[in-house]
């Protein structure tokens, strides 16, 4: 209805931000599978708390055959420290899908945030961002722009056909705005998927076009939820204003 969105100007030339109000902040529930790497997923973890201004949110972590002390430990202590982290022990062989499919039986959340715990949070609002979409009844799944350490793009949305099958769009470059036959990184568009190293998709969509093809073990079941999701007749959105770092072969 009126007033239900705004469109504002930002610093790229005849580019817009268009944000979508909320009168509440729907339940969001953060899953992120872990196999070790405890202070890689303390630094994901610290900047969640540091910098999210969005509140209503759970932190669902799988431990997926961690081996390491240092590890128990953490997650001992994390779920200690904050009301609001769940610790699931999923001791099953690696699949990917399986376990985000995992996650989201124990979710309390309107909304499902698929996290690598390899990222760190840069803009405050990237959670805002994802769900004031993600709730959206024509919206399939939405991401943003992920970072390398050096501040070029690992991720600003997929496109299938690149790379073999299914590629990042501007990966390696300047996440600046310019135009391109892909349109521009800067850009809030509808695109093909989007990774799952930082995927929000909303419990209604799960529940209307089903989970994660468990079929697909390291990747791909992100790129195929995206394309079962437009097959429902939903968009799939990039949103180059939620921002994180994404270490990405760390994990």
């Amino acid at each position: 209805g009126k007033g239900a969105a705004t469109a504002n100007e930002t610093e790229n030339l005849f580019v817009y931000d268009v944000r979508y109000h909320m009168n509440e902040e729907p339940k969001v529930s953060i899953i992120i599978p872990i196999k070790d790497h405890a202070d890689l997923l303390k630094a994901a973890i610290d900047s969640i708390y540091a910098k999210t201004t969005y509140k209503n949110f759970e932190i669902i972590i799988l431990n997926n055959n961690s081996e390491k002390e240092e590890t128990f430990s953490y997650l001992k202590k994390v779920e200690e420290e904050h009301d609001n982290v769940i610790v699931k022990d999923a001791a099953f062989e690696f699949n990917w899908s399986r376990l985000n499919n995992y996650g989201m039986k124990f979710a309390t959340g309107d909304v499902y945030v698929c996290l690598n715990n390899d990222v760190e949070v840069i803009e405050p609002e990237w959670l805002t961002r994802l769900v004031e979409k993600a709730i959206r009844k024509d919206v399939g799944v939405v991401g943003g722009l992920l970072l390398y350490e050096d501040n070029t793009i690992q991720h600003a949305g997929v496109v299938i056909g690149m790379g073999g099958w299914a590629d990042h769009v501007f990966k390696g470059m300047k996440p600046q705005h310019y135009g391109s036959p892909f349109v521009s990184p800067m850009v809030t568009r509808n695109v093909s998927a989007v990774t799952g190293a930082c995927l929000a998709v909303s419990k209604a969509t799960i529940e209307k076009i089903g989970g994660f093809d468990e079929k697909f073990i390291v990747c791909g079941s992100d790129i195929e939820l995206a394309l079962r999701a437009n097959q429902h007749g939903l968009v799939n959105i990039y949103d180059p204003n939620v921002r994180l770092y994404h270490y990405e072969s760390k994990s």
